[in-house]
């Protein structure tokens, strides 16, 4: 239906569309939030993720050598 260019390797995805309104793309050093449509919404990029914990709104990220960060799933800003 459509592609998604990335700026790193791809590791997952995870469809958030009922909930947010969003796709989030895992990249090896960051993510990216799509609509249905494929369309960017916003883009986060820092260090490699090591893990992700989801909440309601928000998506905490735990990166190899940098502390981690906590964003909002609607606007890509932390929180």
């Amino acid at each position: 239906m459509f592609e998604v260019p990335l700026d790193s390797v791809f590791r997952s995805f995870r469809d958030l569309r009922v909930k947010n309104g969003v796709i989030l793309v895992f990249e090896e050093i960051g993510v990216t939030a799509i609509d249905q449509d494929g369309r960017k919404k916003w883009t986060y990029t820092k260090d490699i993720i090591e893990d992700c914990i989801f909440t309601e709104s928000s998506l905490e990220m735990r990166f190899c050598d940098e502390p981690p960060i906590c964003l909002s799933i609607a606007t890509g800003k932390t929180v």
